[in-house]
């Protein structure tokens, strides 16, 4: 009995500083989530733990370091529990969240009452990916940097003019040359890529991205891995804004 209460106080400790999140339950979710902002939801049990959490720990991180100039989204959670009073299992009904799918995010857009349902694999580039598209938020994760973001997000729309393409990248390699030491690399990919690209097609990226994976799974030291890491997180940019592309043109059929 001792036992089990140390480790509740323990887990209540460790969600109450969970940086970056804010804790909503029945009696505050609708001041917050009015309308009025832009604000991320995790539905979750209420003492999550494990790479899910930790990875949603390291966005909202993130989130919360960014300029106030250029946040423009709120991370909440509202954590569930299945004994006692079951504490907001009435939003989680509201929202038909179910456990087994546990954790689950919903983005509330600024002017919308509809929420924007995230169903990639959790983890902190998917989540940035997410906020990007969705919310409009440039939430840096290793390798990608935004001006290089602006430009590929333009390019991926631009698969039937070569011409554009080509202008584009020239706009990136000057942009290269602009580049400190520590971002030097990251530029170099994107550039590498939208060279990829028009030679090959767009069907570069997943072929590029699968032969990364391997290489990142192989016995490699530590920086080799980050390496390849934030090679994937590029590549994974120029692949979210081409499927996005894609969703925006079904949206108008």
């Amino acid at each position: 009995m001792i036992q089990c209460l140390f480790v509740l106080l323990l887990s209540s400790a460790q969600s109450a500083n969970t940086k970056g999140v804010l804790t909503l339950d029945s009696w505050t979710f609708d001041k917050i989530v009015d309308g009025s902002r832009n604000v991320l939801v995790k539905f979750d049990k209420e003492y999550a733990y494990g790479t899910p959490e930790d990875e949603f720990k390291e966005f909202a991180k993130r989130v919360g370091e960014m300029e106030k100039s250029k946040n423009d989204l709120l991370v909440a959670e509202v954590g569930k529990t299945d004994y006692g009073e079951k504490k907001n299992s009435d939003l989680h009904e509201r929202f038909d969240i179910q456990s087994d799918d546990f954790p689950v995010f919903k983005l509330f857009k600024k002017g919308s009452t509809e929420p924007i349902a995230f169903s990639d694999t959790v983890d902190v580039a998917n989540l940035s990916l997410f906020a990007k598209f969705q919310a409009g938020v440039f939430v840096g994760v290793p390798g990608c940097l935004e001006k290089f973001d602006n430009i590929v997000k333009i390019f991926m729309s631009q698969k039937s003019d070569k011409k554009s393409r080509e202008k584009l990248l020239s706009d990136a390699v000057s942009l290269q040359q602009q580049q400190s030491e520590d971002s030097v690399d990251s530029a170099k990919a994107y550039v590498r890529t939208m060279k990829k690209i028009i030679e090959n097609g767009d069907e570069f990226v997943d072929t590029e991205i699968s032969r990364v994976k391997k290489l990142k799974d192989a016995k490699l030291s530590d920086k080799k891995k980050a390496f390849f890491e934030r090679r994937l997180n590029v590549l994974s940019s120029f692949k979210a804004f081409a499927e996005n592309n894609k969703a925006e043109i079904k949206k108008e059929l």
